[in-house]
């Protein structure tokens, strides 16, 4: 495909080592999108163990790549056959940390009204969103958080929104617990001991645990926990 224009874009060259790279940007063809991204979101949890190890858990290293998976900006230029979509449009997509991206799939356009810090969380919400739905949470259900990262966070919301209480987040970091109790019927605890932290939740739901436990760290570390914190048949 021809060169439209010149981009930049963060890559990992090797372990723990990001650079800027120039790269070209190509003319959209049938069914792709050029977006001029404006913001990109940082997935902590996946992006760091990538900056790290070189792949997402379970793959072989691989440098160089790029990074990111969550952004949004302004559509420059549509391929052929794309007709939901023109110049000037904001939108949401799975891009990289990159100044452009051309898409052929996953882009949305953003409502009057949303800003492109909420928009950059779209990928990320929707993980939560999977989450929330595969547990299938009913009205009055207890729900337990583990990890209470962006994924986390929006996990609890997304369980409120179905019904549930009580809610109950957990995690390490002093801030983070914090934030989680800006919400409605949230109880935030750090589980800085395993049995206390299950007798705790245990204090806190009808049954013998949660109804629902959803695990939102990515270390196994915490399965077992997460096991113990479910009631009976949870």
């Amino acid at each position: 495909m021809a060169s439209y224009l010149t981009g930049q874009r963060l890559v990992v060259v090797g372990p723990r080592h990001i650079e800027v790279e120039a790269f070209e940007v190509a003319r959209p063809q049938a069914g792709q999108v050029l977006i001029e991204q404006r913001m990109t979101a940082v997935s902590t949890g996946t992006e760091i163990y990538s900056w790290i190890h070189g792949s997402e858990p379970g793959r072989a290293a691989e440098f160089p790549r790029t990074t990111g998976y969550c952004a949004t900006g302004t559509v420059l230029a549509v391929g052929k056959d794309v007709t939901d979509l023109q110049p000037g449009d904001r939108v949401a997509a799975q891009g990289n940390h990159a100044s452009h991206l051309l898409a052929t799939r996953n882009v949305y356009p953003l409502p009057a009204g949303v800003t492109w810090e909420n928009a950059s969380l779209l990928t990320m919400a929707a993980i939560a969103m999977h989450g929330v739905r595969r547990a299938r949470v009913e009205l009055g259900e207890s729900v337990v958080v583990l990890g209470l990262g962006v994924v986390g966070q929006l996990a609890l919301s997304l369980a409120g929104l179905a019904g549930a209480i009580p809610l109950i987040g957990l995690d390490l970091d002093p801030q983070r617990l914090s934030q989680a109790t800006r919400r409605a019927a949230v109880t935030a605890i750090c589980p800085t001991d395993v049995d206390t932290t299950v007798t705790r939740v245990q204090s806190l739901c009808t049954g013998d645990g949660a109804d629902v436990v959803i695990e939102a760290t990515g270390n196994p570390a915490v399965y077992p926990m997460a096991a113990r914190l479910a009631r009976s048949g949870g």
